[in-house]
Order: structure tokens, then sequence, then C-alpha cells
């Protein structure tokens, strides 16, 4: 189609093109120029209108789909059950190793829970003893704990009241020392030679105690050896008794 060429600053209309003299480009005139050219000018104040609220809302959508429009990518069926069995198959703890990327992760099984729990706990005999904690019993702690279950043997005059009957030792104790005070200093303090560093090293150093531990053994011995007749037997003052009620 051949297209008319206009010397000059006029520019020739056509029916939907139009050229420029001077430059010779092809441009493209204006919905409202085009309605001018179909219906005449009794209809330009409408197409007026018209035509700027439309180049109005063509331009707000150009913008608003231009500022802030998201660019979501669209996923299908396939790839969301991939991504789902991926998660699956990779746990977040293992059995073998406890760390995950240098953390630690608590096992799901509340069994295990429940002994790690356990665990963190500390072992102490309770609120009510203000959480007194369990000492580590060494050798020497032990000796005096069995010491102090046969208190009742010790020392004859002093008697205390009986302890438990078992044979095992309590697990939740503490051991201090007795501070005398200024009114038993000469009574009641023990001097540096007396005081040892545990109870059997006292009662070892103890001469009353040995004493009176030397006499008991010797009992001990005596009413096991074997014997003869037992009437002919000397027994101190019951055998005097003995005579002389035979004498009357």
């Amino acid at each position: 189609m051949l297209f008319p060429f206009l010397l000059g600053e006029k520019k020739k209309r056509t029916k939907g093109r139009m050229f420029n003299g001077n430059n010779g480009n092809l441009q493209f005139p204006s919905f409202l120029e085009q309605e001018q050219f179909r219906y005449g000018s009794s209809a330009s104040t409408q197409l007026q209108l018209f035509g700027n609220t439309e180049c109005n809302m063509s331009q707000s959508k150009a913008s608003i789909g231009l500022s802030w429009a998201p660019k979501v990518p669209i996923f299908s069926k396939k790839a969301k059950e991939s991504a789902g069995k991926l998660q699956i198959k990779e746990p977040t703890w293992t059995p073998e190793n406890e760390l995950v990327d240098g953390l630690f992760v608590p096992p799901r099984d509340p069994r295990k829970l429940n002994k790690l729990m356990k665990k963190s706990l500390k072992d102490t005999a309770g609120a009510s003893w203000f959480d007194m904690p369990a000492p580590t019993i060494t050798p020497e702690l032990k000796k005096d704990l069995e010491i102090l279950k046969l208190r009742s043997v010790i020392d004859p005059k002093r008697h205390f009241k009986k302890g438990d009957k078992s044979k095992t030792l309590p697990k939740y104790f503490q051991v201090g020392t007795v501070i005398e005070p200024a009114s038993e200093f000469f009574s009641g303090r023990l001097t540096k030679k007396e005081r040892k560093a545990t109870l059997a090293d006292e009662l070892l150093s103890d001469h009353n105690l040995k004493a009176y531990r030397k006499r008991k053994v010797q009992e001990i011995d005596e009413s096991r050896k074997p014997g003869g007749v037992e009437k002919w037997k000397i027994k101190g003052r019951n055998s005097r008794k003995r005579a002389k009620d035979r004498r009357r």
C-alpha cells in the first residue's frame, strides 16, 4: 500500500496512519484523533472524556503491574510430592550421633527422654532436707560410718538410741566438726594432739577405750574356750557364794 508524503510541517491523516513530512517517520494517531476522524467534531467532547478515562486506566494498570505484582513460581504436583519425600527421608536425629550440625537434638522416644531427664536431675535428699547432695564415699569415710553404727559398744557408760538394723550405709549425709565454745576451753576442748583426722584415729588414741576394749576381748575369748567341768571353774565371787551355801 502506498502512502502519500507531504512536504513541510503539515501532517496528512489517513484512516489509521499518519506521516511526518520532515522526518518521514510513521506515526500512529491517538484514540481521540481516530474517533474525531470517524464521527466528526460533534462527538469530540464525549470522546475526550472517554479517552481520558481509558488512558488513565491503562496507565494505572501498567504502573500497578510493574510496581508491586509479585513473581510467584508455579509448582506442579510432582514437585510437591518429591519435596515431601525428601523431608521424610532425611531425619533430623540419628541414634548413632546425637549431635546434628554440632547441636544436641533431643530424641523423640519418650523412654529415652525420661532417662535423659533422670540423668540431668541432681542426686539430692529433697527439698525438705535443703537439697542435701550425696557425697562420694571414700574408704576412710566408710570406716567412720561403720564405727557410728557400733557406737553403743564403744563406751559402756554412754547409752545411745538404737539405730536401724540394716547393714547398708546411709546415702545422704554431711560430715562436720564440733567447735567448742569459750566456756569449755579447759573442760571440753580437744588439744591439737588429741584431735585426729578421722573418727577411727581418735578412738584408737584414747587410753580408757583401749583398756575397756582389752577387757571385753578377754571375756569373749574365755567364754569361747573349751573348759573341763563347769563346777570346778573359778568364777570369782560367785564361786565363794556357792562354797558358803554348801557349807551350810
